[in-house]
């Protein structure tokens, strides 16, 4: 029951509104005053349904307070054959979706009204513009051609024949004026978007180029900072090195002094052994000049004090050698005595690597404390330069990205009425070109 009550209700509104529009259109064609405005009889009671209000704004249908009542009243009608369905059927519910479709079906009945008044709302302002400076009786025609239903017959009256002539030339200029004025407009569009367009092709410029320059200042700043980094470590390897070298060097200069003087002794000691054991092998006698000059290279022996191992060894060899006189027990001794002397040699040797290595490595780190030094102060130059032109492309990126959002807020601003201005020109557009066709067909009728 509530969908039959819907569509008996949708029946009587839509019958009522098309007796509205003709009412209205005959109120038209009398030269009543009230057009742009329809009446929806019903019974006496008369509801008005206004599409713009005394300055000419328009307005849609439901923005004033009779529209707004007349929404309300639909929605009670709606609400009551809910409320009485229901109370008559206990059982039979109504899906939530056909009272919805019942409701949409209203609404676009109440747009397309809402359209037919506009359009016609647009004509009028269309004959009122073209008809401006006409006469009277010219202007009344082009109402009346305006108020013919395009689907009807032309009602043409070739004694005015003159008056279509000049309404033709009216609207025709009207249209020209229209369509330059949509060509501002679309013009005036372009070019602020085209304006939009290259500020942000500009900025997006400047902000890749502000980032590139970024990535290199960061590269430059991080290759500057290993330099330093560089540098520190070699500068504190040659502060270590030398100080190294400053301790330790003197020792060993003193050791290898001691051991070299050493040696000479023993290898004399070694050849007067070594020549009075073959004497004694040969039955010949040891002179005591041969064992005075033993007794005092014995004597002349100092054990080195920074080598405890072969001062040990020096002074068992001198304890010995002092103590006998017998050139057998010497000549034990020679095996000793090489060993001595080939640890010296050996130690030796190992002082000069030592101090070859210490002042290679304090030279080495010194060359490569210098080349770092050097690195140090063009790779900070180049960080410099690096973030003076990162600033400098910021700085570019900043300005261009404040016009960017200049521009781009004038487009938007004036796109918004644009479109608005745009559509009611073509509004005005088809408004015409309807009118002007009836024109020339009437036109062309009286030959």
């Amino acid at each position: 029951m509530a969908i039959k009550a819907q569509s008996e209700l949708s029946g009587v509104m839509n019958i009522e509104i098309r007796r509205g529009i003709e009412s209205k259109e005959m109120q038209n064609d009398q030269g009543q005053e009230g057009y742009g405005s329809t009446s929806m009889r019903q019974g006496d009671h008369v509801i008005y349904v206004s599409i713009g209000d005394a300055q000419g704004r328009r307005r849609h249908f439901g923005e004033n307070r009779m529209g707004k009542a007349v929404l309300g009243g639909l929605a009670l009608v709606l609400c009551a054959c809910l409320l009485v369905s229901s109370a008559m059927e206990e059982r039979k519910y109504v899906p939530f979706s056909s009272v919805l479709a019942v409701w949409k079906e209203q609404m676009a009945n109440i747009k397309k009204l809402e359209m037919q008044l506009a359009a016609k709302e647009v004509k009028k302002d269309m004959v009122n513009k073209a008809s401006m400076h006409l006469r009277a009786a010219d202007k009344a025609i082009a109402f009346q051609l305006a108020a013919q239903p395009v689907t009807s017959k032309l009602a043409v009256d070739c004694a005015k024949k003159d008056s279509y002539d000049i309404l033709k030339n009216a609207f025709t200029g009207l249209a020209t004026n229209i369509s330059a004025e949509n060509a501002t407009l679309f013009a005036k569009d372009q070019e602020l978007y085209a304006a939009a367009t290259e500020a942000k092709e500009k900025w997006l410029t400047a902000e890749s180029k502000f980032r590139s320059a970024e990535s290199d200042h960061k590269s430059a700043k991080e290759a500057a900072a290993y330099a330093r980094s560089k540098y520190d470590f070699y500068e504190s390897a040659v502060t270590q090195g030398q100080n190294e070298y400053d301790a330790v060097k003197p020792q060993l200069d003193s050791e290898k002094s001691q051991l070299s003087a050493e040696l000479p002794i023993l290898q004399q000691i070694k050849a007067l052994i070594s020549s009075m054991n073959g004497a004694s092998t040969k039955a010949a006698p040891t002179s005591l000049m041969q064992v005075g000059n033993l007794k005092s290279l014995i004597l002349s022996l100092s054990p080195p004090s920074r080598n405890k191992k072969i001062a040990k060894q020096i002074t068992h060899v001198r304890t010995v050698l002092a103590e006998t006189n017998t050139v057998g027990t010497m000549a034990s001794m020679l095996s000793v005595i090489d060993g001595i002397v080939s640890h010296i040699e050996t130690r030796v040797t190992e002082i000069n690597n030592d101090v070859a290595r210490m002042e290679s490595d304090l030279n080495d780190n010194k060359g490569k404390r210098e080349s770092w030094q050097e690195k140090v102060v063009d790779l900070s130059d180049a960080a410099d330069k690096a973030e003076n032109k990162m600033n400098s492309a910021g700085l570019v990126r900043q300005q261009l990205g404040g016009d960017h959002l200049v521009k781009q807020q004038d487009y938007e601003d004036n796109h918004a009425t644009f479109l608005d201005e745009a559509e009611k020109l073509t509004r005005q557009s088809t408004a015409i070109a309807v009118i002007l066709k009836k024109i020339n067909d009437a036109i062309s009728q009286c030959g």
